[in-house]
């Protein structure tokens, strides 16, 4: 699965709190963020939303969980749900920063087949 570094703002709401974090990157199935010090890390499994606005009127918007905790506040997230416009948006962004359709086919088809296995 590749992951795309895609350094940017965006909001991370968990239970009652909502927080602007750092993206450090971001892939077809999920992001790795960075909080502020003084916010509480949330638990592993922590359902999540992310907004992240890429200009004008695109924004994207998934619904996670949380899967990884990495000190000092680096969150791995997987994301769970979206809308067809926050996938058709995240598919440009990884097609024009994967250099190309077949990398993001292959990744989509290895993501199938895991599926499939569980």
């Amino acid at each position: 699965m590749h992951r795309v570094r895609f350094i940017a703002r965006a909001v991370l709401k968990t239970q009652g709190h909502t927080v602007e974090v750092q993206m450090l990157d971001i892939s077809l199935k999920g992001a790795l963020v960075d909080l502020p010090a003084d916010v509480t890390t949330p638990s592993l499994e922590s359902r999540v939303v992310l907004d992240l606005v890429l200009g004008g009127d695109i924004e994207l918007v998934a619904t996670g969980r949380v899967v990884r905790v990495a000190p000092p506040h680096r969150l791995g997230l997987l994301w769970e749900s979206m809308d067809v416009d926050t996938a058709t948006h995240l598919h440009r962004l990884l097609v024009l920063n994967l250099g190309g359709e077949e990398a993001f086919e292959a990744d989509l088809d290895a993501m199938l087949a895991a599926q499939a296995d569980d």
